[in-house]
């Protein structure tokens, strides 16, 4: 197809399902850079288990996140049962927000999953940070967040900005939680 040529899958730049999450975090970072001067989008290759990813990855200006998935509702599922699968991130840290976007940006079609959030005990529930967070310094605008899923976020999305910045012409579709 058209979309196929033109998108580059992430594994193109070492992001793969059995590297570590930081070394997933640096290829995809790496990737992203890439692409931002051109203006181009990665395509997150559908794979069994989804891709650990280490929070702190930024996405630039210009750059699209792209994937298999539509409005997944109740979610994809492994062969095994035990969690989803397809174009996923893996997210087990706590320490920043999973991805910053800055402005002309897309993540489109893609599954979130924090498999080790407790779904049955409220004493024990993960206060990760945000999944998706917009970026903390100047105007935010031209963000398109469409057909997301998320499994076990402590919170999906944070629109705030320090000051007197602000976010505008943000789009946010068809995305599911399950927190």
């Amino acid at each position: 197809s058209a979309f196929a040529q033109e998108a580059v899958s992430i594994q193109k730049f070492g992001v793969l399902p059995t590297n570590t999450p930081q070394e997933n975090a640096v290829n995809l970072q790496k990737a992203i850079d890439e692409m931002t001067a051109k203006g181009g989008a990665l395509y997150v290759t559908p794979v069994e288990g989804g891709y650990p990813v280490a929070t702190g990855v930024v996405l630039k200006k210009n750059v699209s996140l792209i994937g298999v998935h539509g409005p997944t509702g109740r979610g994809t599922r492994n062969r095994a049962g035990n969690g989803p699968t397809g174009s996923l991130f893996v997210i087990t840290d706590t320490l920043k927000p999973f991805i910053t976007v800055e402005s002309a940006t897309q993540i489109r079609g893609i599954q979130f999953w924090y498999p080790q959030q407790t779904f049955d005990n409220p004493d024990k529930i993960i206060p990760y940070k945000p999944t998706i967070k917009m970026a903390a310094e100047g105007i935010i605008e031209g963000v398109t967040l469409s057909c997301l899923s998320f499994y076990g976020e402590y919170m999906a999305m944070d629109f705030r900005t320090p000051g007197k910045d602000f976010c505008e012409q943000i789009l946010c579709e068809h995305c599911y939680g399950y927190p």
